[in-house]
């Protein structure tokens, strides 16, 4: 079956949600969507519980037709485990957001020293992040890159919101660190996260050999 493939290039993959199957379909299971930033959603992954007490989780493959001109090659579409689905999940948002994300549109850096006293603390980004999302309405998507791993989050008047406690949760931060957000490419920013002697904290996500030292950063 031929299927007219498409893609919204202004609005990339921003967040997943888990439905189950209603009872009248006589299923057991459910079944994932991705969400864009205009809130269009796409069914991309189904998962089946088998009654000896195990679930898979499959990719589907309308979704993957559809987007194989997007998604990068692979021969994997088929998990026995939820975390190993993530990954995949999160590399669709970093491929729709390099779809639409634009290259060479200058350099951004910034960096906040953070008192962490709840996931709120720290969601008021500096003035001069404006200028490097001119013509971006009051309420845009950017995508976080931590590692390996990768955070939608969303930003309103220029406060972080959706998104943001979970990228909070998720690198367990200690009471006072120092966070370094940089930019070469619209929307993406790569993210790393200072102890209190200003050493870079390892994660199980961290690249070694993409520290933070392996980058360029501008004077002062």
């Amino acid at each position: 079956m031929n299927i007219k493939k498409f893609m919204d290039f202004n609005s990339p993959f921003v967040c997943y949600k888990y439905e189950v199957y209603p009872p009248s379909l006589c299923f057991h299971g459910g079944f994932y969507s991705l969400k864009t930033a205009n809130n269009r959603s796409e069914i991309v992954d189904y998962t089946v519980d088998h009654g000896l007490g195990y679930r898979i989780y499959k990719a589907s493959s309308l979704f993957l037709e559809k987007y194989s001109d997007m998604l990068p090659a692979c021969d994997v579409h088929e998990w026995y485990f939820k975390k190993d689905m993530i990954v995949w999940l999160e590399s669709v948002f970093f491929y729709s957001f390099m779809r639409c994300s634009l290259a060479g549109v200058g350099r951004c850096w910034f960096m906040k020293h953070v008192t962490i006293g709840n996931s709120n603390v720290f969601t008021v980004l500096p003035t001069s992040y404006h200028s490097f999302l001119r013509g971006c309405s009051d309420s845009i998507w950017v995508l976080l890159k931590s590692g390996s791993r990768v955070w939608p989050v969303r930003i309103i008047d220029n406060v972080f919101h959706d998104g943001w406690p979970k990228f909070v949760r998720e690198h367990a931060w200690s009471p006072k660190l120092t966070i370094v957000f940089g930019a070469e490419r619209k929307w993406i920013f790569e993210v790393f996260v200072l102890d209190e002697n200003h050493e870079q904290i390892a994660y199980s996500w961290t690249i070694t050999g993409r520290g933070l030292h392996n980058w360029h950063l501008p004077l002062g």
